[in-house]
């Protein structure tokens, strides 16, 4: 018995996964994300109107 260890190691190599394999098993999370990013690009990052300008600031004065 000497030189031989008395308990084998359990421990499993982690296996790395692919991005399309992570993007397969965790497509809700992105499909959740994907409608609020629309919505702040659409309402909020949007360029303004040019009569909506003029209404707010030409025409109210």
């Amino acid at each position: 018995m000497k030189g031989k260890p008395i308990f084998k190691s359990k421990v499993k190599k982690r296996r790395t996964i692919s991005v399309k394999n992570y993007l397969r098993n965790n497509y809700q999370l992105y499909l959740m994300l994907v409608l609020p990013l629309i919505y702040l690009a659409f309402f909020k990052y949007r360029p303004i109107d040019r009569r909506a300008y003029y209404q707010e600031n030409v025409a109210g004065k």
